[in-house]
C-alpha cells in the first residue's frame, strides 16, 4: 500500500505540475501577447480547478482500467 500511495502520488504531482506551467503559459500569453487588455475574470480560479483537477480523472481512469498500475517494482518502490 505504501508503493502504490507514493506512487500514486508521484504521478498526481508530476501532472500537476505540468497542467500549473502550462496554465502560467497561457496567462504569459495573454499578458504579453495580446495588445489590448482584455484579462480574463476569475483566471486563478479557471487555471486552478483543471490543473488539479485533471490529474485526479488521469488517477482514477488508470486505476480503474488496471489496478495494479502503481504498484511498482518490489525493490526499489518506483514505476514499471
Amino acid at each position: 500500500l505504501g508503493c502504490m500511495l507514493s506512487n500514486i502520488l508521484r504521478y498526481y504531482f508530476i501532472m500537476v505540475s505540468l497542467l500549473c506551467n502550462g496554465a502560467e503559459a497561457y496567462n504569459m500569453n495573454l499578458m504579453l501577447l495580446k495588445v489590448f487588455d482584455q484579462g480574463v475574470t476569475n483566471f486563478i480560479l479557471k487555471a486552478v480547478i483543471p490543473s488539479w483537477g485533471l490529474p485526479i480523472l488521469g488517477i482514477v481512469a488508470i486505476l480503474i482500467i488496471d489496478t495494479d498500475a502503481f504498484q511498482g517494482v518490489v525493490e526499489g518502490c518506483t514505476f514499471r
